[in-house]
């Protein structure tokens, strides 16, 4: 039985995108002061209509944001990790992938809108946390399934803080052309099983077939080939074996297509105007480009627009979600994240839910009412808007609108 050779099992070319191509966080427009930073060449379909596909964080709520575009989620066909769900089962922090068509543009907000047709979800990986690492009392790693998972300030945490042989599932993009290295943009902590899952290149060691280190075994892994990229799912025989029950390969598009927003981290240095985005090859070579190609690095977070010709991004637009400030060193740039809905759980204007996100307003700026309006918004169930930032497990709001009534 070689599973991962069936179509059910091989990936398609978007879920691809996801995985292999950026498979890490929280786009959709934080910061400012990046104004300088973005080099548009006829940007593909931005503020316009027409067919996307668009694969980043998912930053927002409402209608459901990725890469900066609020896409209606009303009429969407909604998978997590291949399985049918709900939109209202996806969360801040996953990597989506958007089928779908752009409406224009908010004449009041300015914000690009969208109406989503397929919304795709899949996490990279599940299971104990083996070790953490530190840089003095900030946690900047996690160990899992052989993979190192780095954290930053704009990952979600579900919970926090994280402590070894904890089970989590982890959602990301991928920090290395090698794909051991990934970037988290949501980590959720669950009970625990024996459930596995991992997602990287196929080595084989010493006669056996590995993944991160570890050791696959079972019919379906018989002819995974030795630097393939794939994500596996399966159970736990002991702490270094694993009994696979799916593999999906990551294969390559093989289809041209127009209008792709994709969101990844430059892992290889550019060299005449190409470079990896994960493990897509971008081709940046566009004259108009050549300012932001200069100030790419390893490690650069980005958005790519693009269109997809013979197995490369063909971009179109880059924008840089991170920079070197002027003592060499990455300037950390904290994403904007929205939520407009019904309060879910309410103890405070400091401690609410929405979306399945704790929320702390405390020092929030109200529009519209204040704080003590919140208790009542909650029992009636009435719309509110939060925008802010993560802290750990905490959106922590800056902006809290109360709907107008009528």
């Amino acid at each position: 039985m070689t599973a991962d050779l069936t179509p059910e099992n091989t990936l398609n070319r978007r879920t691809w995108l996801v995985l292999a191509g950026t498979a890490l966080t929280g786009c959709g427009g934080g910061g400012g002061g990046l104004g300088d930073l973005v080099a548009v060449i006829a940007p593909p379909g931005v503020g316009g209509t027409g067919a996307v596909y668009s694969q980043g964080t998912i930053s927002g709520f409402g209608s459901v944001v990725v890469n900066a575009v609020k896409y209606d989620d009303s009429a969407a066909t909604v998978l997590v990790n291949g399985q049918p769900a709900q939109a209202q089962d996806l969360r801040l922090g996953m990597v989506a992938e958007v089928s779908g068509a752009r409406s224009g543009t908010d004449p009041l907000t300015g914000v690009a809108l969208g109406k989503a047709s397929d919304i795709t979800v899949w996490s990279i990986a599940e299971g104990p946390i083996s070790s953490l690492s530190y840089t003095g009392a900030v946690l900047t790693s996690v160990q899992l399934m052989g993979m190192q998972i780095l954290l930053d300030g704009n990952t979600n945490l579900d919970a926090t803080p994280l402590a070894s042989n904890q089970n989590v599932v982890v959602w990301g993009l991928v920090a290395n052309e090698a794909a051991t290295q990934w970037r988290a943009t949501r980590v959720q902590v669950q009970a625990d099983s024996t459930a596995r899952m991992s997602t990287g290149r196929v080595r084989h060691v010493g006669g056996q077939v590995t993944l991160n280190g570890v050791t696959l075994s079972g019919q379906m892994v018989a002819d995974l080939q030795e630097g393939q990229l794939v994500r596996v799912q399966g159970t736990a025989t002991d702490t270094s074996t694993l009994l696979v029950s799916q593999v999906w390969r990551l294969e390559a598009p093989t289809r041209n297509e127009q209008d792709f927003e994709i969101e990844g981290f430059v892992t290889s240095t550019p060299v005449v105007g190409k470079f990896k985005m994960g493990t897509i090859s971008v081709d940046a070579s566009a004259t108009a480009l050549a300012t932001t190609l200069r100030k790419l690095y390893l490690g650069a977070r980005l958005e790519v627009y693009g269109s997809w010709v013979d197995n490369t991004l063909v971009a179109t637009k880059i924008e840089l979600r991170s920079q070197i400030g002027n003592d060499g060193h990455e300037v950390e740039i904290k994403d904007k994240v929205e939520i407009d809905g019904r309060i879910d759980h309410f103890t405070s204007a400091a401690d609410f839910v929405m979306r399945g996100q704790r929320c702390n307003a405390a020092q929030a700026t109200y529009e519209h009412g204040s704080a003590s309006d919140l208790p009542a918004a909650y029992r009636n169930q009435t719309r509110i808007k939060v925008e802010g930032h993560y802290e750990g497990a905490i959106l922590v709001v800056e902006t809290l609108e109360f709907e107008q009534q009528d």
